[in-house]
């Protein structure tokens, strides 16, 4: 079991003081593709930096944060550009996969993931089970062409070997999604900020499926969210978490929607109390993480898990086991709860984005489990009690006939929400906790974090 204390050590957690601490497991190619991209960028987000400044002392932007945004509403651009930033530091770096057993078409499923000994990318995947269709050929274009990852041999068709150096595909939470990667499947991991900030490459879109859409490596469904493909920079338009000015302008512009800048912008700046809500199409309007270096399950700051689809279930079980036998601190998510949570394993992209809404963001649960009999945590003994009460109570309805709907869920999440302790919520970490390497989120007490920060980041 994982101990978790907030007023002493949390030990397995790494613990990094600076960049040139971590222990990368980065190809020459990678490393050099990294420097050329922020060197890059660099120079853009300086170019853009007026056009930031200019959106936000717009009308649209200065209305919205007078309704969600109180603290930084009166702020000047150049001081609202830095609170942006820090913001975007603080934004969770996320990717998920289904716990079911998949067509091995995106990603490993859960049984897989337990076999692996890092985060494997698409073409891992493909590798490991002999995919080869034309998806990849699209695919393998787009990541030689726009993100300027080494070429295979023959093209898609890498072997083991130069499938590792390509990346792992990540997504920057800006919405603040309790979910964490609503795209992708039931489980979400989330890395350590260290780690993210110090390797990634950052695309101001989807650079799967609309970037594709624009140089015709695919056809788009129907229906398709209206885009601006002249918008579309190539590799010059890519960024890093150093330098990220000019990202915001191209995906506003790409989208041709100014909803593409300002709900995530409300989402990133307002409070813990605001109710920002989501729509399906927001999702789908995200900056795509890649880190260019081996993604290591130490990388791995938690797991989020999906409640619909994963609670009082076998695979429930298996995913808390995955996450003790890897040291990691779980939490729940009530999600999207639109029905569905799994696509016979399959990314529900397409699902999502489909989805009208409007959501609206939910708090977290620690899993108690994951919490040992620790002073000053008083109710350890009956939240996991009302959590395993919770679980099999589910467990018992996912057994009847007739099959569980959204309501139901939200029924049992609210249930177990009320009984157990309030500080067992937890929303995602914000840009004022002291360390975010740290710092998994914050409950009604501030911000919860590991031992290793500053004394005044220990707070419960």
């Amino acid at each position: 079991m994982m101990t978790l204390r907030f007023a002493a050590r949390w030990p397995l957690w790494s613990i990094f003081t600076s960049f040139q601490c971590l222990a990368l497991v980065q190809t020459d190619w990678q490393r050099q593709l990294l420097h050329q991209v922020n060197h890059t960028a660099h120079w853009m987000s300086k170019e853009f930096g007026p056009q930031l400044l200019d959106r936000l002392d717009r009308a649209d932007v200065r209305g919205l944060l007078a309704r969600c945004c109180k603290e930084v509403a009166q702020l000047p651009a150049e001081a609202l550009v830095l609170e942006l930033r820090k913001a975007v530091m603080a934004a969770e770096v996320v990717s998920g996969f289904s716990s079911e057993v998949n067509g091995s078409f995106f990603s490993f499923s859960l049984l897989e993931a337990e076999q692996v000994d890092h985060y494997e990318n698409l073409w891992e995947v493909w590798v490991r089970n002999d995919v080869v269709n034309n998806y990849t050929h699209g695919f393998d274009w787009l990541e030689t062409s726009f993100f300027g990852f080494k070429p295979f041999k023959e093209p898609a068709h890498p072997n083991s070997m130069e499938a590792r150096e390509r990346s792992a595909y990540f997504l920057l939470n800006s919405l603040r999604s309790d979910a964490g990667s609503p795209l992708y499947g039931d489980v979400s991991v989330v890395l350590k900020p260290s780690f993210a900030h110090a390797t990634s490459i950052l695309s101001p879109l989807d650079s799967g499926s609309w970037a594709g859409w624009c140089h015709g490596s695919y056809s788009p469904p129907k229906p398709s969210y209206a885009h601006n493909c002249s918008a579309f920079p190539g590799h010059q338009g890519l960024g890093t978490f150093q330098a990220l000015d000019h990202l915001f302008g191209i995906n506003e512009a790409y989208w041709s929607s100014p909803a593409a800048f300002l709900r995530p912008l409300a989402r990133l700046l307002a409070g813990e109390d605001a109710s920002t809500s989501m729509v399906g199409e927001d999702f789908v309007r995200y900056f795509e993480v890649l880190p260019t270096a081996e993604v290591t399950f130490s990388d791995v700051k938690f797991v989020i898990a999906d409640f619909p689809s994963l609670f009082g279930t076998a695979r429930g079980v298996a995913v808390r086991s995955w996450c003790q036998k890897n040291g990691w601190l779980l939490l729940w998510s009530l999600g999207l709860n639109v029905g569905f949570s799994t696509n016979q394993g399959r990314p529900h992209f397409w699902d999502v984005f489909n989805q009208p809404g409007p959501f609206r963001g939910r708090s977290r649960l620690i899993d108690p489990e994951f919490l040992g009999p620790l002073q000053p945590w008083q109710n350890v003994s009956s939240d996991l009690d009302a959590f395993n009460a919770s679980w099999q109570l589910l467990q018992a309805k996912r057994g009847t006939a007739l099959p569980l709907k959204p309501k139901d869920f939200h029924f049992a999440w609210t249930a177990l929400e009320g009984q157990l302790s309030p500080d067992l919520w937890i929303t995602p970490v914000r840009a004022s906790c002291p360390d975010l390497d740290l710092c998994v989120g914050v409950t009604r007490k501030g911000c919860l974090c590991g031992a290793g920060g500053p004394p005044e980041s220990v707070m419960i």
